[in-house]
C-alpha cells in the first residue's frame, strides 16, 4: 500500500491544519501569507516553498474553479520534505487567481510532497474529493475544521468502499 493511500487526505489536513482568515489581496501575497502560517517540518526552507509555489503559478494558474486553488510546486523534490503535507487555507477575502471559470478563489489547498509520484497521487486524490457536492458545500460554507474534516472523511470512506467493491477503477 502506498503512503498516500495509507494516509488519507483527512489525516494530512489534520496534521497540517485548516487556516481561516488568511490575508492577501492578490495571489502572491495570499500564498506568502499561507506559507507564513504553515507549520513546516524543521529544515524546510519557507522562502524556497514560496519560490517554488510562485514558479508553478508562473507556468499556469493552479486555480481550478469554483473558488478553489491547488498550489503545488512543480519540482516537489526541491523542497526536501521529510513527509507530504496538505493544508487548507480560507482567505479573508476572495481574490482573482486566474481560474478557468474566472471566479475569485476563497479556498487554497497547498500540497507539498516529498516525491513526484506521491505528489501526483495527492493531486488525483484531492481532485476526486473535490468532485463531491458535500465537500464543495462544506468548503463554500467554510465549516469549522472538525466539521469540514468529518465531511471529507465520510467522502474518503465512500470512495474506499466503492473501490473495495470494484465499482471504481483503480488509479
Amino acid at each position: 500500500m502506498d503512503p498516500v493511500d495509507s494516509c488519507p487526505l483527512t489525516s494530512l489536513l489534520t496534521r497540517c491544519g485548516v487556516l481561516y482568515g488568511v490575508s492577501g489581496d492578490d495571489k502572491i501575497n495570499a500564498l506568502m501569507a499561507v506559507v507564513a502560517r504553515l507549520e513546516l517540518p524543521e529544515g524546510v526552507n519557507r522562502d524556497l516553498v514560496i519560490e517554488e509555489l510562485l514558479r508553478r503559478e508562473d507556468i499556469s494558474s493552479t486555480g481550478i474553479g469554483q473558488g478553489i486553488a491547488l498550489p503545488h510546486p512543480q519540482n516537489a523534490a526541491a523542497l526536501h520534505m521529510p513527509a507530504s503535507l496538505v493544508a487548507l487555507a480560507f482567505l479573508a477575502h476572495p481574490i482573482e487567481y486566474g481560474a478557468p471559470d474566472e471566479l475569485p478563489v476563497q479556498a487554497i489547498f497547498v500540497i507539498l510532497s516529498n516525491d513526484r509520484a506521491q505528489h501526483l497521487r495527492l493531486l488525483a486524490l484531492l481532485g476526486r474529493v473535490l468532485q463531491q457536492a458535500d465537500v464543495m458545500d462544506a468548503l463554500a460554507r467554510q465549516l469549522p475544521a472538525a466539521e469540514l474534516l468529518a465531511v471529507i472523511h465520510r467522502v474518503e470512506e465512500r470512495m474506499q468502499n466503492k473501490l473495495a467493491a470494484g465499482k471504481v477503477p483503480p488509479r
